[in-house]
This record gives C-alpha cells, sequence and structure tokens, in this order.
C-alpha cells in the first residue's frame, strides 16, 4: 500500500464535500462550505488542503493550518479517509508529520479530536501523539 500527499485541486472539491457529507462522517467532521475548501485548496490564511491517494487513487484528505507565526507549528483542522480501518489514514498523517517536521523551525503539530471519536483517538496515540486535554492531543519532536 502506497500513501502520499498531493496538494488539494478545484477539480478534487466534489470528491472532498461528498466525502465529507457521507452518513458515516457527519458525527465526526465539520461540514464546510465548497468556499472554505476553496480557500483552503488556494492556501489563504496560512491553510494547506491535501489529498490523500492510496496505490495512486483518492483515498481521503487532509486540512492543515500553519500557525508557526504564532510558534505554535502545524494545527491539522481535519484528516478524513474514505476507508476505515485499512491504514491509510495513519499513513497520512505519518506522512504529513515527516513533511512538518522536516522544516527547522517546527517543534510541534497538533489537532483537536471530538471526545466520541475513539477510532481517531486510538490512531492518533498509536501515532505518539499525547493528550492534553480530553479533545487536544499533541506531537511534540
Amino acid at each position: 500500500m502506497a500513501v502520499t500527499l498531493r496538494h488539494s485541486t478545484r477539480a478534487d472539491l466534489d470528491y472532498v464535500t461528498a466525502l465529507e457529507r457521507r452518513a458515516d462522517n457527519l458525527d465526526y467532521i465539520g461540514q464546510w462550505s465548497d468556499w472554505e475548501h476553496l480557500s483552503a485548496i488556494e492556501g489563504r490564511n496560512g491553510r494547506s488542503h491535501w489529498i490523500i491517494e492510496r496505490d495512486g487513487e483518492r483515498a481521503g484528505y487532509l486540512i492543515a493550518y500553519d500557525c508557526r507565526a504564532h510558534d505554535c507549528g502545524f494545527y491539522v483542522k481535519r484528516i478524513l479517509v474514505d476507508r476505515k480501518d485499512g491504514g491509510t489514514g495513519s499513513a497520512a498523517l505519518r506522512t504529513f508529520l515527516e513533511r512538518a517536521f522536516s522544516q527547522a523551525d517546527v517543534s510541534c503539530v497538533w489537532l483537536m479530536v471530538r471526545e466520541a471519536n475513539a477510532r481517531g483517538r486510538h490512531i492518533y496515540e498509536k501515532l505518539h501523539m499525547r493528550s492534553r486535554t480530553t479533545t487536544v492531543m499533541k506531537y511534540l519532536q
């Protein structure tokens, strides 16, 4: 299984919103408008929007904020994969962490996880992210 990240484009918008609005994701993922996704795809306000590819096919997406100007590293706003329990999300997040920490001035990556999202919390803990509160997970290099 080869998992990679590539920058999202406008052509990915329908895929992203369809995945986000799927019934099995509604309780775990906030619902963004097309405008919010396009703003992130265009990199406004320090955001980056990535398509997760597995074996060359779209398999999910990841949105992050560059918070280094506030000495807060990167904030992973959202990660969502099409097929759960296949290792795609873990591999994608690991790839993002490696990419983030390859930058000299990054000391942490953090995210928030909904309390009800036991699957997500388990994945983040396996990647050595530590709970700071019931909803904030942080990875320190």
